[in-house]
């Protein structure tokens, strides 16, 4: 996933190209991941991405109706794109 810092709306998904458009919170809804924050997610993704060389967040997601847990390494992606920083995971 690619996501502009300012905003958890996913730029770029390479497994699931429907998510593309998408904020944290519609993308919640859609798997009912009722028993997370998409906001909290969010803020742990900047904040792993503002880390020196990116970090690991460890969160549960769903996949195919089968909540699990799931970890994912976030760096920062810097562009001269006028939306501002990105995050990569």
């Amino acid at each position: 996933m690619i996501c502009v810092c300012d905003s958890p709306t996913h730029t770029a998904h390479g497994a699931r190209a429907e998510f593309v458009g998408k904020d944290l919170l519609h993308i919640f809804g859609q798997l009912n991941l009722a028993y997370s924050s998409s906001g909290a997610l969010h803020q742990r993704f900047r904040a792993a991405a503002n880390h020196p060389g990116g970090d690991w967040v460890q969160y549960f997601w769903a996949d195919h109706g089968v909540a699990s847990s799931k970890i994912s390494y976030v760096v920062a992606l810097n562009t001269t794109n006028p939306v501002g920083q990105y995050y990569l995971g």
